[in-house]
């Protein structure tokens, strides 16, 4: 159910929001609690700009209490938003709990922050990956496409306003047997319409995101693409 805030303070089941006295909340943050920058959606302070000039900004704060604070600019073209929360202000500051930031973090693929920071909450020990853009973390679980199987791929070729584009769908397996499914482009759009569309807006982004997926779907999959029940068996029974 989305969420109408115009307050100075607003209390929701999900978030604290404060949306007066901004810069003052910030200056104690920073100065007071002494909060580090633990991570900055640099596409939008470098890029976007809003209707009315201002700068679209998310970077999330962690005190040394390990308290985090999350400030945004035009929240109504934020995480919030697509939260389903929607605020009137300009900017706010949203304070977390780890878990919350946690979520933001998988949320907006801050893969590298949640190893380097967080793995003991992520996996119970450092993990080492050799390409950071093909490991990717949901629900606190890594899937890492250079040590997971590739069962099968799919791709389709279409030209889009004059450009070539290339859907590709992969299908792996984990070393622990977890199916998920990496896609990009168009494919991107069914599986994580926000990451779609964030990607549209980013230009040099790699638009891609993955889908972890039981056995069943993975095989539902599998058949819609082409592929027969005999021929995933054999393709799994390959990767162990």
């Amino acid at each position: 159910m989305c969420s109408l805030i115009n307050n100075k303070v607003v209390i929701n089941k999900d978030f604290e929001i404060y949306v007066n006295n901004v810069g003052e909340i910030l200056d104690d943050i920073i100065h007071k609690k002494e909060a580090k920058v633990i991570f900055d959606d640099f596409y939008k302070a470098r890029k976007k700009t809003n209707f009315y000039g201002v700068d679209e900004v998310e970077t999330l704060y962690m005190d040394e209490s390990g308290r985090f604070y999350l400030y945004i600019t035009v929240p109504g073209d934020s995480y919030l938003s697509e939260m389903g929360i929607f605020v009137r202000e300009p900017e706010c500051v949203v304070v977390m709990y780890e878990e919350q930031a946690l979520d933001y973090l998988e949320y907006r693929q801050a893969t590298t922050v949640l190893l380097e920071l967080f793995a003991d909450k992520v996996i119970g020990e450092k993990y080492e990956t050799s390409k950071m853009n093909c490991c990717f973390i949901k629900n606190r679980l890594i899937y890492d496409m250079n040590r997971s199987s590739l069962i099968k791929v799919y791709t389709k070729d279409y030209s889009l306003y004059g450009n070539h584009k290339r859907d590709i769908e992969e299908l792996y397996k984990t070393l622990d047997g977890r199916y998920f499914l990496y896609v990009t482009e168009e494919s991107l759009r069914v599986i994580n319409s926000n990451m779609y569309l964030r990607c549209k807006e980013y230009g040099d982004k790699p638009n891609s995101d993955i889908l972890p997926m039981a056995e069943i779907e993975a095989i539902k999959w599998f058949t819609y693409r082409g592929g027969n029940l005999e021929r995933f068996h054999k393709n799994t029974a390959k990767s162990e």
